[in-house]
């Protein structure tokens, strides 16, 4: 059996929604997210212009950008996240026997529906056109079609093989947007970021550099064109962080 590629709306009530993204929603106000990117934006998106063109947004949750792109001017856009009835988090799978990694794959497994139903509920009350397909970034279906600009925002870290992710971003994108936590040093760097005696990160894997990043993208038949710094509010943490946008561009033409 086939998998289906675009996922059925959903009508959630507030109450049954987390929010990942702050979003400023009509009728109901201002609803506080885990981030809140409206007034760094601009450089979030790395200062692309989307206008006329059809977007990917990869790892949506409560669909920011999703909506942010639309509201820009793009053609479409096309929102993915995680299937968690198919695929699970990627959580680290430390030894210790304090690290309850049942329990905490459990908790994803209600939070996780609940991020996803915000994304449904801001897209009713946007009346937003974007489809939605659930599955995993390791897999992105020829069926999803050509895009003009891929953008992954804040998740290749949270991913155990980012390199895969970029290449299945590649097979449908002639133009990739990373954003993400970058460490400030030079040479192409990745930092495995789980700590064996705190037991934390449990869900986050790699701090990549940002030459790190372009030279994955540049096996990948990307150049960087341009490079983005800002630091973004965490209502979560109470504090900023500095991110990098990479905008790249393909410079050799994809293998069909």
């Amino acid at each position: 059996m086939t998998p289906k590629v675009w996922a059925e709306p959903r009508f959630p009530a507030l109450s049954e929604c987390l929010w990942y993204h702050t979003i400023d929603l009509p009728g109901i106000g201002v609803v506080e997210g885990q981030w809140d990117l409206r007034e760094t934006i601009d450089a979030y998106l790395g200062g692309i212009d989307v206008a006329g063109k059809r977007c990917l947004d990869v790892g949506t949750a409560s669909g920011f950008l999703t909506y942010e792109m639309e509201r820009r001017g793009a053609s479409e856009v096309v929102s993915m996240d995680l299937d968690p009835h198919v695929h699970e988090w990627e959580l680290v799978p430390f030894a210790a026997h304090a690290y309850d990694i049942a329990a905490l794959r459990h908790r994803l497994e209600e939070t996780l529906p609940k991020v996803q139903n915000s994304y449904w509920l801001a897209h009713d009350l946007f009346k937003s056109q974007a489809r939605v397909h659930y599955g995993t970034a390791y897999h992105l279906p020829a069926a999803l079609g050509h895009f003009d600009i891929a953008v992954v925002g804040m998740m290749l870290p949270h991913t155990e093989r980012p390199l895969r992710v970029l290449e299945q971003v590649a097979h449908l994108a002639d133009r990739i947007l990373v954003t993400q936590q970058a460490p400030q040093i030079g040479d192409a760097w990745a930092y495995l970021m789980p700590d064996p005696d705190t037991l934390n990160p449990s869900g986050a894997w790699w701090s990549i550099s940002d030459d790190c990043l372009a030279r994955m993208l540049k096996i990948l038949g990307y150049e960087v064109i341009a490079r983005v710094q800002a630091a973004h509010r965490c209502p979560l943490r109470g504090d900023s962080e500095v991110c990098t946008a990479t905008v790249a561009e393909r410079r050799i033409p994809r293998r069909v």
